[in-house]
């Protein structure tokens, strides 16, 4: 069994989820079967790095409605993550202390995660394996990253909720748009599936 599994469809919540000696899977998340000897913990840990949302947010679509982001097995594969061998073997350890500690709590809507202590130390570590080594350089483009995923999700969200005018919070009603497309649509185009045909 996988003991890492990506999550397929995510709103304004980006985490992935490592589970201690694997889980069955349903047609939500994908299986991550690791190709090498790597730890699977850093793994899932690199995944849930904001600079792998920002690679997802780039390559999902969201044919979901109501601003899901959903990434297919082939646009999981064109994301592009650290690869955790790079991450020295102290890094490694601080890489899992912190994602620890983000497993003890709620992982929360990416406006707020971006402001928790122990996803600021797991973001820089992957940052600094990345090549940002100098504090203040990595520290601005630690801000940088943090603006463009909750810029984003946000764009993302808004844009759904544009569709039918909502205002923050309120769902959109798929029967109110299927009655809106009817009362449009010229019924000589309609055919019913699949007595029709």
């Amino acid at each position: 069994l996988p003991w890492v599994l990506w999550r397929k469809t995510t709103d304004e919540i980006h985490s992935h989820f490592y589970v201690e000696g694997g889980a069955f899977s349903a047609q939500r998340q994908y299986e991550v079967y690791l190709k090498s000897d790597g730890d699977p913990k850093v793994l899932t840990a690199v995944l849930n790095s904001f600079v792998t949302a920002l690679f997802t947010e780039l390559s999902g679509r969201l044919p979901l409605g109501e601003g899901a982001l959903d990434v297919a097995v082939y646009e999981a594969e064109d994301v592009r993550i650290l690869k955790p061998e790079v991450l020295q073997l102290d890094k490694r350890h601080l890489m899992l202390s912190y994602f620890t500690e983000l497993g003890r709590r709620p992982v929360l809507p990416v406006y707020e995660e971006v402001e928790q202590p122990d996803r600021q130390a797991m973001d820089a570590l992957v940052l600094d394996a990345l090549g940002f080594t100098d504090p203040e350089e990595r520290a601005r483009v630690q801000q940088e990253l943090y603006e463009a995923v909750t810029d984003l999700v946000r764009s993302r969200l808004g844009r759904a909720r544009s569709v039918e005018g909502l205002e923050a919070g309120e769902r959109l009603n798929p029967q109110a748009v299927a009655q809106e497309l009817l009362k449009e649509l010229d019924k000589g185009l309609l055919r019913t599936f699949p007595g029709d045909f």
